[in-house]
This record gives C-alpha cells, sequence and structure tokens, in this order.
C-alpha cells in the first residue's frame, strides 16, 4: 500500500469512527494504526479526516445528490469512504486525478470491491460540475456546516451572535502558548520566539498567539519545560482560582493536565491533588508534570462520589466540568458530530452532580472556580442559577472579566472572539458560619 493510501486508509477509519459515534478523530488518529505512519503520513490522514467533518453537512448535500440510493447499513463505510474523496477534491489543493485513483482503489481494502464503479463514478461526476455543487447550499445545515439543533439552540441563546459562533466554529483555531513563569516570564518568550524567527503576540492574560502554528520541537526550550500549548482562554482558569501558598486544591476532572500545570506553574507551594475518573487519561496528566518539572498527587477516581481523596476539605477547588465542547468546535471539528441533544441533558445532569457533591468538600471561606468550553446555556449559567437556588450558602463571586457576552451568571467567552475558544466561568464562594452559631 502506498503512503499515500495509508494516510488516506486511516482518515477514512477516523471519519467513520466519528460518523458511527464509535470514536473520534482524536482517539482514531492517536491509535495504533496512526502510529505505524510516518508524520507525513499522518499530517495528510488529519488533514484528511478534519477537512471531511469540517465541511460534513454541505458535503451530505452533495453526495445526496450524486448517489442514486443510499447504501445499505452494512455498506456506510462506502459513504464515509466518498465523503473523505469529495472533501479533498473540493477544499484541498491535492491533485484530482489522485484523489479519485486513490480513493477507488480502497474498496477492495474495505471488503468491497463491487463498489470501484460507483465511487469511480461519483467522484468523476463531482468533477463535471464542481463550482455548481459547491454553491448550491439547501438549508441551515449546509449552509453552517452545523447539525439542525446545534444550530436552533445557539440561535436561540445568542440571536444576535449565532451566524458568527457557527462562522468561528469553521475556522482554524490558532496555535496559542502559556509560558512556564516558574523559568520565564511571557515577555522574554516571546523575545526568545522572535529570535527563532517565530512571529507571536502576546495577549493581555499573558498567553502568546503564533502568527503561524509550529511543531512543538520548534518551540525554544518546549522540551525542558519554559512553555505548553493551551489556549488563552482556558488560562483564565489558573489566573482567577488565585490559589495561595500552603493551600489544599483540587483539579477535578483533571485530564489532560493543562490546568493542572498551569496552577503549580503560578504557585508550586499548594497541596495540589489532579483527579480524574479516566485511569488511560492520567499518563498525560504524568508527562506534563514531567516535562514542566513540576509535581502533585495524581488520582484516579470520580469526582461526584467520596473518597480518600476527598476526606479533608479544600481551600480551592477547580471543576473543569465535562461538557458539549461546543466552545472548541473548530478544534475539535468531529464534535458537530459526535454530539446529540440527549447527549447534552446527559452532560447537564453530570455536571449537576459534580457541582452538588464538590460544593461539600469546600471549606467554608472557600472558593470553587466552574468552567466549562461549552456556550449552551443549560450548561453554563442555567446550571449555577439551578445550583444557587438549592444552595444557600453559596454565593457568586465577581470575575475580573464579563466575557464576550452579557450572561445572567459568570463569564461567557464566545469561540473566535480574541483569537480564542469558547469557555465559561462561574466563581463560588462558600459562605463562613456566623459568629455564635454552634455547629
Amino acid at each position: 500500500m502506498s503512503p499515500a493510501k495509508k494516510a488516506r486508509h486511516v482518515a477514512l477509519d477516523a471519519v467513520h469512527a466519528t460518523a458511527q459515534q464509535t470514536g473520534s478523530l482524536d482517539t482514531v488518529l492517536s491509535g495504533d494504526s496512526a502510529l505505524a505512519l510516518s508524520a507525513g503520513e499522518l499530517t495528510l490522514a488529519r488533514m484528511i479526516a478534519s477537512t471531511t467533518v469540517r465541511h460534513w453537512f454541505h458535503l451530505q448535500q452533495i453526495l445526496e445528490q450524486l448517489l442514486q440510493r443510499p447504501f445499505k447499513p452494512k455498506d456506510q463505510v462506502l459513504h464515509s469512504l466518498l465523503m473523505t474523496g469529495l472533501a479533498q477534491l473540493a477544499f484541498t489543493r491535492q491533485a484530482e486525478h489522485a484523489v479519485v485513483a486513490e480513493t477507488v482503489s480502497l474498496t477492495p481494502e474495505l471488503g468491497r470491491p463491487w463498489a470501484r464503479g460507483v465511487v469511480n463514478a461519483v467522484l468523476r461526476n463531482f468533477l463535471r460540475d464542481k463550482a455548481t455543487f459547491l454553491m448550491e447550499k439547501h438549508d441551515e445545515q449546509a449552509v453552517f456546516n452545523h447539525p439542525a439543533w446545534l444550530i436552533g439552540k445557539l440561535k436561540k441563546a445568542y440571536p444576535e451572535h449565532y451566524q458568527a459562533i457557527l462562522n468561528a466554529n469553521n475556522q482554524r483555531a490558532p496555535m496559542t502558548l502559556r509560558p512556564n513563569r516558574q523559568q520565564i516570564s511571557p515577555e522574554d518568550y516571546l523575545k526568545a520566539l522572535h529570535d527563532a524567527d517565530i512571529e507571536g503576540q502576546l495577549t493581555p492574560g499573558g498567553a502568546i498567539v503564533l502568527a503561524q502554528p509550529q511543531r512543538v520541537d520548534a518551540l525554544p526550550q518546549f522540551a525542558q519545560g519554559a512553555v505548553s500549548v493551551q489556549d488563552s482562554n482556558a488560562q483564565w482558569a489558573a489566573q482567577w482560582l488565585a490559589c495561595q501558598p500552603g493551600e489544599r486544591v483540587l483539579d477535578a476532572c483533571a485530564a489532560p493536565g493543562g490546568k493542572t500545570c498551569h496552577l503549580l506553574e503560578l504557585e508550586p507551594d499548594i497541596e495540589l491533588i489532579a483527579l480524574d475518573s479516566h485511569a488511560r487519561r492520567l499518563d498525560r496528566i504524568h508527562q506534563n508534570l514531567e516535562r514542566l518539572g513540576l509535581q502533585c498527587d495524581v488520582v484516579c477516581a470520580d469526582a461526584s462520589q467520596p473518597g480518600p481523596w476527598s476526606q479533608t476539605p479544600f481551600d480551592r477547588i477547580l471543576l473543569d466540568a465535562p461538557c458539549s465542547g461546543t466552545g472548541v468546535i473548530r478544534r475539535h471539528p468531529d464534535i458537530r458530530l459526535a454530539r446529540t441533544p440527549e447527549q447534552v441533558v446527559e452532560t447537564v445532569q453530570i455536571q449537576a452532580q459534580l457541582l452538588d457533591y464538590l460544593w461539600t468538600r469546600v471549606r467554608p471561606g472557600g472558593q470553587l472556580l466552574y468552567v466549562t468550553c461549552s456556550v449552551l446555556p443549560e450548561e453554563n449559567h442555567k446550571q449555577i442559577q439551578r445550583f444557587l437556588q438549592a444552595t444557600p450558602d453559596a454565593q457568586l463571586a465577581a470575575l475580573p472579566n464579563a466575557g464576550d457576552v452579557p450572561v445572567p451568571l459568570g463569564s461567557q467567552f464566545l469561540p473566535g472572539c480574541g483569537d480564542a475558544d469558547g469557555f465559561y466561568y462561574a466563581s463560588l464562594v462558600k459562605s463562613q458560619p456566623e459568629a455564635g452559631v454552634n455547629s
């Protein structure tokens, strides 16, 4: 199998897993089949897969016009194959004849040699009237390349901003850095980038947004822990939790450990527990801590249930809650296929369980910072509204930044604004017992 064909096969596997909701681009493109690719092949596979899912709904409309009849359920991999072929022909600069030939040649690899003629005909018919197919968009799903249910939610929540959110989700996100302040200031790291002929811009929060993405091994002193890759709005978490020396701190739902490490970079003299319920993801936390020269306790446990880790209350808790990820679609374009309205409802329930239990582990006078990378109100300010109504000893504290759009509670950032991702923050403080009141 040629290198390009191998890359296209891995891209197909990633796209099909996403379409069938049996996996994600990230899981497949970091799996065993992807590890067998060269760096160039993996780059090609990532480009094909991400381009396909980013333009999925537009391509779906085109494919429906080109196919005489849909494939049977057992042959849906051919649907995914054609979507990857159309994506390359429509939105990349690859040689058209090579794309058609390589896509057709994958049919025997899929155990469906009989489909060779169908795949060839569909792709060639597309090329005959490519401009017309690309110009026609029959509904909002094709126009915005998002599912109808999500377009409807955003339209209702942000009637003046929903189109900007959808358009931002369809762009590629910049590469943003977080200098390790235990080693170097943001200003000095920006100078080091300049000396390495890498252009970047400093944000008000101390992040550095690169003009062009770079390989991490091209970043000055990356291996030595001088810098990490993290979106600028994600960097508010550690800054706004504002840990003080000697405090007992919990980073709940901590993997892959970006915010864990940032907490320690800003204040290394804390007693920090990084908690996550997914054992396989703990390795990423350990790897990040080791590269940055930081230490903390890493625990595998469910943050919504009591355990040895929770016996002593915490001064501060960071709850980077599981969410729909609707604020980071531009970084993870497969989210638009992977999420369903039912999953959002389930996620809201999980968030509520986490909030309610973790609040019992905050000491009086302590703080819980609630964070999501979502733009859906039910996961954000409505979740906090529910919590405050049910929790008499919880008070909402003001945050230094009101976000990009007014919301009733907390701070809501929208994707694309300031070249950053969509995030929500709410700071909750537990009331002190009244003096003289017996406990």
